[in-house]
């Protein structure tokens, strides 16, 4: 039912504050939502089903580096900076 008022977030997912993450990154490179959240729209409450740790997310870089997935920055996907500042 659509009420016209804003949902209220409540955060599921907590990365450390030294980790840069960034949405429109991964949204411009055509990585989908399911990809690190899981099938959202079929869970009645919202979890995390990814591990989100370094390891998982270096995997995945790695992986869409052999796919030749299109870099929008001047550095490898698994460059340190990719998500350390």
């Amino acid at each position: 039912m659509q009420t016209g008022s804003a949902i209220r977030w409540k955060r599921v997912t907590q990365v450390p504050d030294f980790v840069y993450f960034n949405h429109a990154m991964h949204v411009t490179n055509k990585v989908t939502c399911e990809t690190c959240h899981g099938q959202v729209s079929e869970m009645a409450v919202v979890r995390q089903t990814r591990p989100l740790t370094m390891s998982w997310c270096v995997d995945c870089h790695r992986d869409a580096e052999k796919a030749s997935v299109a870099v929008t920055r001047s550095h490898s996907l698994t460059d340190c900076t990719t998500c350390h500042r």
